[in-house]
């Protein structure tokens, strides 16, 4: 499983600059394509 890992990368710079895209990343992410991204 990548997700605690790339939760982790995502909490640090999302959670800096907008908690709530975090949550819709997490669920995005999950489909796999915003980790890529950010």
């Amino acid at each position: 499983m990548r997700l605690p890992p790339v939760r982790l990368k995502i909490r640090c710079t999302q959670l800096d600059e907008d908690p709530v895209e975090m949550r819709e990343i997490s669920k995005e992410g999950v489909k796999g394509g915003i980790w890529a991204k950010s």
